[in-house]
């Protein structure tokens, strides 16, 4: 029996029972012994017992890693990309080809945003640019199957997507001239909860972009 003791309101943490030390070897479903707690305060004593049932399983542990738009925070009107890793060095040639199925979801929320077929195989997810908004939190989870026998295995991902810069504004003068000329670009209260840290001016010409300044706060 276990025993948690209050003292002024002060818990005493209870050692953890590592289910490894108690797994039976021929992969069957293990009843770990009913557990009970016992807390006791001032004259007044709680029982509470909890049975655990434990499946062995075989999985693989994974990891999802950023490939584009790697920042702090996920930049939300930006493509970004993320790969599923796992080792392989220990597994056998695949019999048959894995699949991944990769779900993005709001944080606190079940509804899945992305539309991936079930049988996708490929280890690799694109967020479109917009698909996620501005300061949102988000869970990318990934499940890997069909993978030698192996159970199914689960990586999960917290993301946090970027606020823009807002309520600033900025200046040209002129407003006119030619290639030669020299243009005077200001730019005023501008303000971010990360802080500003760049600022980079640009030109469009048709649907081209170009740098033509990049100046760090």
């Amino acid at each position: 029996m276990w025993i948690i003791f209050f003292i002024l309101a002060a818990e005493i943490a209870v050692p953890a029972l590592s289910v490894l030390d108690v797994m039976p070897k021929n992969g069957t479903e293990l009843l770990l012994p009913t557990n009970s707690f016992q807390v006791n305060k001032d004259n007044r004593i709680a029982i509470a017992r909890q049975a655990v049932f434990v499946t062995p399983q075989k999985i693989i542990p994974l990891q999802i890693r950023c490939v584009i738009n790697c920042l702090q925070k996920t930049v939300a009107n930006v493509e970004a990309i993320f790969k599923v890793e796992f080792s392989t060095m220990s597994l056998p040639t695949p019999k048959q080809t894995p699949t991944y199925k990769w779900k993005l979801f709001r944080k606190n929320t079940k509804q899945n945003i992305l539309t991936l077929p079930e049988d996708n195989t490929k280890p690799d997810v694109k967020l479109s640019a917009g698909l996620l908004e501005e300061d949102v939190s988000y869970h990318l989870e990934v499940i890997l199957d069909n993978l030698n026998g192996y159970d199914k295995s689960y990586a999960i991902l917290d993301l946090k997507t970027n606020k823009a810069p807002e309520n600033g504004s900025c200046t040209v003068d002129p407003m006119n001239g030619t290639a030669v000329n020299t243009f005077n670009v200001n730019c005023f209260d501008w303000q971010d909860p990360d802080g500003i840290w760049k600022y980079v001016i640009v030109f469009e010409v048709k649907e081209n972009r170009f740098i033509i300044d990049e100046t760090s706060k």
